[in-house]
């Protein structure tokens, strides 16, 4: 009964509170297709991590990958460019070796709606992911690899939800 009541009044407050959460339902966008994404930095395969990342996150958030489609058949058109990728040691050991590293990506991305217009959806800011390295080359490259993975899901993440908070 105590449990009960404690619902009823938590409910009650929040209610009246003004915060909305949404999900997928409530995305006014529901198809996209992903359109030109130029990765104008130096370091390869950028552009093929965020596209399955973004991929991964649509499908995460209820959004339709319309591939291929133009972009007057769906809701809109992702398109942007990454502009920067670098890859830091910030820590290192007492024999002059790094430890520790950070990855920086940094893009700018839009939501082109069917009327032509570009909505922002992600400014220039860096998205930043460390690892931990170890002392054989193969493990760093391969941590590496993973660090450029997950900075990308994140980005991935951050431009998804600009769309399904897209006014």
């Amino acid at each position: 009964m105590r449990l009960l009541a404690s619902i009823f009044i938590g409910a009650f407050l929040f209610s009246g509170c003004g915060y909305t959460i949404y999900g997928a339902k409530e995305s006014k966008v529901k198809s996209v297709s992903i359109g030109k994404i130029e990765n104008a930095s130096r370091e390869p395969r950028l552009h093929d991590f965020l596209v399955s990342a973004l991929a991964d996150e649509l499908s995460r958030q209820g959004i339709t990958l319309s591939e291929g489609a133009p972009h007057h058949i769906n809701e809109g058109e992702i398109h942007g460019v990454i502009n920067r990728f670098e890859m830091t040691g910030i820590a290192e050991s007492g024999e002059q070796v790094f430890t520790e590293y950070e990855v920086k990506i940094a893009g700018s991305f839009f939501l082109r709606t069917q009327d032509g217009k570009d909505v922002p959806l992600r400014g220039e800011n860096p998205f930043i992911v460390t690892f931990p390295s170890q002392a054989d080359l193969s493990r760093v490259f391969a941590a590496r690899e993973e660090a450029v993975r997950r900075v990308m899901k994140g980005l991935a993440a951050e431009i998804v939800s600009g769309i399904v908070y897209v006014q």
